[in-house]
Order: structure tokens, then C-alpha cells, then sequence
């Protein structure tokens, strides 16, 4: 990814690429990839859309709601689309784009496919119903889900889910002590690691 995707603002870089950024709105959904790329303008309705049996994994239509970000997605697409498809890209592409930024946050590489089993495991451990995050992730029952997820061990899950919150914490964190030592550089780390946790409380 070239350096020119990112914008920084105040110290947290976004994605400026529109067409990936809306791509991965809908990727954090828990759609499919496949799926997701398929998808035509009037698959779309005011507040969902149906990933239609032709293009579904289950062969079946299934139905979602659009929240604001999708809602969003959905109108800057429309402005750009050259076609009826809401996205004209290829999964080489969009691989493309999520490994380079994954790379460029300095996060480790990861399957586009994980993230669904990421927020799957996530929301596993913070005890959502297994019917509601086998709905959300369009299984065909929730047999198959409970023996993806909840069937794994708990521990590993919770291991996993763990890892990765504090990964996203420490960076964070590390980018907000890296910001204080140039506003008070005669504070050890330990004062202000202290004056965070005064900010944070």
C-alpha cells in the first residue's frame, strides 16, 4: 500500500482509499468476501439488503440491515460506481490493500477470512448468543456455528481474544507515552504512565 492511503490525524492514521475503505466496512460485518463483491446496487433497499441465493455460500438469500457506516458505504459507492455493482474490484485487489495496510500499521498479517472468525471469538467471549452470531455471519444453522466457535477450546479463545486487545492497547498506549515524553520530557515513563491512568479514570 502506498504511504498516500494513510492521512494521520492526531496520531492515528486512517484509510483514505473510499472504494476499500467501504469494502472493509462491509468485511467487518461479517460478510463474506466473496459475497460482498458480488453485491449490486439493487440488492439494497432504505435500511438493508439481500445477499441474494445465486451469490450466497448457502444458497440461500439472506437479509441484513444496513447501520449508518453501511449506509455510507453504500452512497459514496454510488457516486463512484461506473456499473450497477457496488464494488469493482477483484479479491486480488482488495487482498492487496489489507495486507499493505496491515503492514503499514505494523499489525501482523492475517487472512480477510480471519477477521470474521476474529469477530466471531469476540463476541463468543463476551457471551452473544450463538443464534444471533450465527445470523450475523449467514450460517446456514447454528449447529455449524456452535462447532466452529463454541466447541473450541474456551481457553484458547479467550487467549486469543486477550492477544489481541492488548496488542491494540499497547499501541495505543505506546503512541499516547510517546506523545507525552515530547510534552513533558523531564517525567519518567512510570509518572507518565500514572498521569494516563488519571486521564483514562
Amino acid at each position: 500500500m502506498m504511504e498516500y492511503s494513510l492521512i494521520e490525524i492526531d496520531g492515528q492514521k486512517y484509510y483514505t482509499n473510499k472504494e476499500m475503505r467501504n469494502v472493509f466496512a462491509f468485511l467487518l460485518t461479517g460478510r463474506r468476501i466473496g459475497e460482498v463483491l458480488k453485491l449490486e446496487f439493487k440488492h439494497f433497499r432504505e435500511n438493508d439488503y439481500d445477499i441474494p441465493k445465486e451469490i450466497s455460500k448457502i444458497k440461500k438469500t439472506l437479509t441484513f440491515s444496513l447501520d449508518d457506516d453501511l449506509k455510507r458505504a453504500v452512497r459514496e459507492q454510488k457516486e463512484i460506481s461506473k456499473n450497477n455493482k457496488l464494488f469493482n474490484v477483484t479479491i486480488i485487489t482488495v487482498r492487496r490493500h489489507f495486507h499493505g495496510m496491515l503492514k503499514a500499521l505494523g499489525y501482523p498479517e492475517i487472512r480477510i477470512h480471519d477477521m470474521r472468525h476474529l469477530i466471531a471469538s469476540i463476541l463468543i467471549q463476551n457471551e452473544t448468543a450463538i443464534e444471533d452470531i450465527s445470523v450475523m455471519l449467514g450460517h446456514q444453522s447454528t449447529k455449524y456455528t456452535e462447532s466452529v466457535y463454541a466447541s473450541k477450546d474456551q481457553k484458547q479463545a479467550l487467549r486469543a481474544t486477550n492477544k489481541f486487545k492488548n496488542m491494540m492497547t499497547s499501541e495505543k498506549e505506546d503512541k499516547r507515552l510517546e506523545k507525552l515524553r515530547i510534552l513533558m520530557p523531564d517525567k519518567t515513563d512510570e509518572q507518565l504512565k500514572i498521569l494516563l491512568e488519571v486521564l483514562d479514570g
